[in-house]
């Protein structure tokens, strides 16, 4: 039957390490913690061309779906289903800083990369509509 050691390897590496100065914790130019307003910017979404292909990048990347242009329909294609829309909203409103709520959904406005592209840039980046 196997015991286990007295003292793990980690625990003797742990006692005999080096010891930190308290105060080198301390320092305060070695925590660099940004402002609380810059975490909470939101991002200006201004070019459809250039939001269209943020959305591309969304589909690929987070969702795992190739989309073959960015007017293909996503529904009849079979790339957006109920549970695909869903994180699609979570990441826009993560990649957009953007609010969309889902009783306020249009599904016209998310047949193609375009029509998600120019919801995004209505809405303005900041969930409020021009």
């Amino acid at each position: 039957m196997w015991t286990p050691p007295k003292y793990s390897e980690l625990a003797t590496n742990w006692r005999t390490a080096p010891r930190t100065d308290p105060q080198d914790l301390l320092r305060k130019s070695e925590w660099r913690i940004p402002p609380y307003s810059s975490l909470l910017e939101t991002k200006k979404v201004d070019d459809p061309k250039t939001v269209a292909n943020r959305v591309a990048e969304i589909f690929s990347q987070n969702l795992h779906v190739e989309v073959p242009s960015h007017d293909s329909d996503l529904f009849t294609a079979g790339i957006l289903d109920s549970l695909q829309l869903v994180e699609l909203l979570f990441q826009l409103e993560e990649q957009f800083g953007i609010q969309i709520s889902l009783g306020d959904i249009d599904l016209e406005n998310f047949r193609s990369i375009d029509c998600i592209a120019l919801l995004l840039v209505h809405q303005n980046g900041n969930g409020a509509e021009d």
